[in-house]
Formats: structure tokens, C-alpha cells, sequence
């Protein structure tokens, strides 16, 4: 083996620790139980690390003290705690906030669309606080920035980046999102015009406002996204901004998946190929199934099966998403990962039986341009093919020659 890939960063326990809670369905019937990766033993600094990286450190707590107390150590309980307590208590302070910015809002006649954090917790998971998020997301036309701006000024918000009338007008054509903070409280609310920084193409944002639906956070009026639409949305900033390097923005979809089992999944390509984002949503129903048990119907699923480019960024993602760093798995522990959590559905054992095709595959995984590649040299559309050849270039700044043995 090379290297880079002797020994992977963490075992692959406290991996299943984090899958488990988070994995959807019977947990009876699915997968190993908490308590038996627990007994099988775990390393307990490296869990509460991955569980903070993944940002599921309240559903480890929760789920710990439900099912196996007895299996956790003082020293352990006394550390995770705290930190589940104080999570908690932000989020419902958080959830009030929204709650009254919201109400501020009608009052001056700016419509908004709350999404992610407490909406979108008390939707999946029937409470405000059963997941982990720091702050308020908010979607308003372009229009109305200004006016919801004075409405946080008046809550003693202040933006977060300090910009001119000039600076702020220029972020504006060419960003997606202003964020502002109010120093009392440490509360951030991002204020979003559209889902993706307009550089990068606009997306149909106006579409956005013809899938909502008529929703309640804390018991007072809201607006929501259906759910075809959320799904995008959330592919969209956890796989394809994000690289899904955090397992609860996988979560989320699986999640989704399962509590509203009745999305028009026609709908949903249609919404997914609009906005050119079809691959980012297939990867994420594929690993929400594979990973989390997700019930994607099986006509979405065999053909994702079938696709060696999902395939490829499934064990991909899979190898960077317990790894302390996020960092770049080698070919050897990919094809490890492909063959191991991968290829029991039809024709995706074909990858892992032909180490020719598998590496073929895993390079072309690893040289397709991401989120990052767009935004650190960002080029006109006509010109972003060149990604292609940039991306190997920033490879090599990143891992130098340990990026060669990778590939071997």
C-alpha cells in the first residue's frame, strides 16, 4: 500500500456510531444497534471529535442516554453534556428569535421563507432543538434586502461585513447571501436572494417562491418550501457546496425522505435538471439509501446504481466524510470503501471486480471540479470547462507529491 493510506484516520466503530444515529427506519430491524458498536468498543475522543465535525453532537448525547448510559463513561457524559445543554438552549433561543423576526416582518410587509435551522428541525425531527444549527437563514427577493435589513437593524443587528453602499451593491450582483450579527447574543441571520452566489450562474429564484407552502414555527405563521423543492435546496448547499463533509446535512435528506413519503420524485428531477444540479440530488438520494436507509423508491435508485460517476463520488465522499481533515482518500482505501459500502445493488459490482474501470472512475471523481475550484478562480460560464485543468493544479498545491501516490 502507499503511504498516504496505511492506516486510515479513524476506525471504522466510531464511523458506524455516527451512521447509526442518523440512519432512518426500523433501527431494530436496520443495520448494528447502537449498543453493539458501543460493546465492540469505541474510541471515545475520536467519536466526540467526528461528532463535532459532523455537527451531531446533541443526537449522540440523546441517543446515548436513551439506549446505553451504562456503556458510557463518566469522563465521557461529563464532556458531552454541556455541550448538548448549551446546543439546545441557543437553538430554542434561536427558534424565538426567528419566531418574532418573522412576525417583525409582516408587519412591514416583507415576505420571507425561513429554511434550515429551526423550521426545518421541527419539520424532520418534531423539535427545534434535535438538530444542531448556529444560525437563521432566511430566503427574500432582491427587493425586499434593504427593507429586511432595517428590520434586523431595528432587533440591534449589524452587518456581519462591514461594506460601502458601493461594496454592498457589488457583493449583491455578485453573491447570494449578506449575513448580520447582533452582538448581545452572538445570533447571525443570513439573509439570502437566491440559493447560489450569482457569479456562478443564476438559478431560477423566482421558482423558489412558487413551491412554498403554508407552514407554523412556534405556534405562529410560516412560510415553508415543499418538499420536491426543499430537497433540492438542501442538496444543493450540503452536497454540491458542501461536499456532504458533514453527515447531518445528509441526514437531513434522508430524514425528508422518510417524513414525507409522498414527493413527487418526477417533480423533483425536473426541478434538479432546471437548475443543473441533477447529479448533485442523484448522488444524495444514492448515499441517503445506501448510507441511512432511506426509502428511495427502487425506480430512482437501480439507475443511480448503475451510474459508475455516482458510484465514484459515493465512495468518495464516504472516504472523506470520517477523516479529521476531509482530506482526499488514496485509490487504494476508496476502492476499499466502493467495495465495501457500494456494490451490492445490480451492476455496481462491476467497479469493484475490474481495478481498471475502478481507477479510471476514481480519477475522474477526483478531477471533477467542486464548489471550491469555482469559487477560488472563479470564471466566466463559457470559459468553467478549464476547471478540468485547473483542479490537478490546485491537487498538487494541496497534497504535493503525495497526491501521486495517492493515484497509485
Amino acid at each position: 500500500m502507499c503511504p498516504d493510506e496505511q492506516t486510515p484516520e479513524t476506525s471504522d466503530a466510531e464511523a458506524q456510531v455516527l451512521l447509526c444515529l442518523t440512519r432512518v427506519g426500523d433501527q431494530n430491524e436496520r443495520g448494528p444497534s447502537l449498543r453493539r458498536i458501543i460493546e465492540s468498543g469505541v474510541d471515545w475522543d475520536e467519536l466526540l471529535n467526528l461528532a463535532h465535525a459532523a455537527r451531531l453532537q446533541v443526537q449522540l448525547h440523546d441517543r446515548l442516554r436513551a439506549e446505553c448510559p451504562d456503556l458510557v463513561p463518566s469522563e465521557v457524559s461529563d464532556r458531552l453534556e454541556p455541550i448538548a445543554n448549551q446546543r439546545k438552549l441557543f437553538a430554542m433561543h434561536l427558534t424565538g428569535e426567528l419566531a418574532k423576526l418573522l412576525e417583525d416582518c409582516r408587519a412591514e410587509g416583507v415576505e420571507v421563507i425561513p429554511y434550515k435551522g429551526p423550521i426545518l428541525a421541527a419539520r424532520l425531527y418534531g423539535d427545534p432543538t434535535a438538530r444542531h444549527f448556529a444560525d437563521l437563514d432566511v430566503i427574500v427577493s432582491l427587493a425586499d434586502v434593504a427593507r429586511i435589513k432595517a428590520v434586523l437593524e431595528a432587533r440591534g443587528y449589524l452587518p456581519l461585513h462591514p461594506m460601502s453602499a458601493k461594496q454592498e451593491l457589488a457583493h449583491m450582483r455578485r453573491d447570494c447571501e449578506l449575513a448580520m450579527r447582533r452582538a448581545r447574543d452572538g445570533a447571525v441571520v443570513e439573509i439570502h436572494w437566491d440559493v447560489m452566489p450569482r457569479f456562478l450562474g443564476r438559478s431560477d429564484v423566482d421558482l423558489i417562491w412558487e413551491w412554498t407552502i403554508e407552514s407554523e414555527l412556534a405556534g405562529r405563521p410560516a412560510l415553508d418550501l415543499r418538499g420536491e423543492m426543499l430537497l433540492l435546496v438542501l442538496a444543493v448547499h450540503g452536497g454540491f457546496k458542501h461536499e456532504w463533509t458533514r453527515l447531518k446535512w445528509l441526514a437531513d435528506i434522508a430524514r425528508l425522505i422518510e417524513r414525507e413519503p409522498n414527493l413527487d420524485y418526477g417533480a423533483l428531477g425536473t426541478l434538479a435538471r432546471s437548475e443543473a444540479h441533477e447529479q448533485t440530488v442523484g448522488l444524495g438520494l444514492y448515499l441517503a439509501r445506501a448510507l441511512l436507509d432511506a426509502p428511495v423508491p427502487d425506480a430512482i435508485f437501480d439507475p443511480l446504481c448503475r451510474d459508475d460517476r455516482i458510484l465514484a463520488m459515493a465512495a468518495l465522499t464516504r472516504g472523506r466524510m470520517f477523516r479529521a481533515d476531509f482530506g482526499l482518500p488514496g485509490f487504494s482505501e476508496w476502492h476499499g470503501t466502493l467495495q465495501r459500502d457500494f456494490t451490492s445493488h445490480g451492476e455496481s459490482a462491476r467497479l469493484a471486480q475490474s481495478r481498471t474501470a475502478a481507477r479510471r472512475a476514481y480519477v475522474r471523481a477526483v478531477v471533477r471540479p467542486g464548489w471550491n475550484d469555482l469559487v477560488s478562480v472563479p470564471l466566466p460560464k463559457a470559459l468553467r470547462s478549464l476547471h478540468y485543468a485547473i483542479r490537478p493544479l490546485r491537487l498538487l498545491v494541496q497534497h504535493g507529491v503525495g497526491l501521486f501516490t495517492r493515484l497509485r
